[in-house]
């Protein structure tokens, strides 16, 4: 376990602060910083232990990530808790998000966004692409801007748990949703908002049985308030 016990580091150039992690990293932040793939971590992978790497209470602000995401690039089999990205996000390739771009079998929460991620395919403010696990209790600010698959919270989803996540960070693409894109199948949201205006759907299924259910709810900026508060 790393704990930067509120620290901050500035003036990371190129290489995120930790490459390849297996372990916990904590009470750690990240400025003034211009990086490529995440802005403080670029994997972790849980391999032989019992338990899931942990990043948390953690953030990246004032700066500029090239792929990736704000704290992580790609993470597997780990958790994200209570972390926030006010830096900028530029995707050159796939798969960005404010938080994490690719996330797979985790769980990510509690986290906040108000960096703005642009690119060209599977942008969103929290996590790029996700594969199986959880999201639940984040919200977004920042705005996302792409072509296809661009959402507030997630850009693509594969299989997953979604819950009690906004967005009211303005969304620009070809396909946009406020909280969700589903790839396959559409994955139940619950109490799950956007603000209207950013998006015209909250959710948006590519190969829906029958008519694809808005599982999302728009809200106006006065029920915002309330639900942030």
């Amino acid at each position: 376990t790393f704990d930067g016990k509120g620290y901050v580091v500035a003036g990371v150039y190129e290489g995120s602060l930790f490459g390849y992690v297996r372990g916990n990293i904590k009470n750690l932040g990240v400025v003034y910083s211009y990086v490529r793939n995440g802005g403080i971590v670029n994997t972790t992978v849980r391999k032989d232990s019992p338990e899931m790497p942990t990043i948390s209470n953690c953030y990246f602000a004032e700066g500029t990530v090239v792929g990736g995401g704000g704290l992580a690039a790609a993470i597997g089999g780990s958790i994200i808790d209570g972390c926030a990205n006010w830096g900028t996000i530029i995707c050159e390739a796939d798969w960005c998000g404010g938080i994490v771009g690719f996330a797979q079998f985790s769980y990510v929460k509690n986290c906040y966004n108000g960096g703005t991620v642009k690119g060209d395919s599977t942008l969103a403010g929290i996590v790029g692409n996700f594969l199986t696990g959880e999201v639940s209790r984040c919200f977004n600010e920042g705005e996302v801007t792409g072509g296809m698959f661009v959402g507030g919270i997630i850009g693509n989803s594969m299989d997953g748990m979604y819950y009690r996540l906004v967005n009211a960070g303005k969304l620009t693409g070809q396909t946009c949703a406020g909280i969700v894109i589903d790839m396959m199948e559409a994955n139940p949201l619950d109490d799950c908002y956007y603000l209207e205006g950013t998006a015209e759907q909250g959710s948006a299924c590519i190969s829906p049985k029958d008519d694809f259910p808005q599982f999302a709810i728009a809200v106006t900026e006065g029920q915002l308030d309330k639900l942030v508060d």
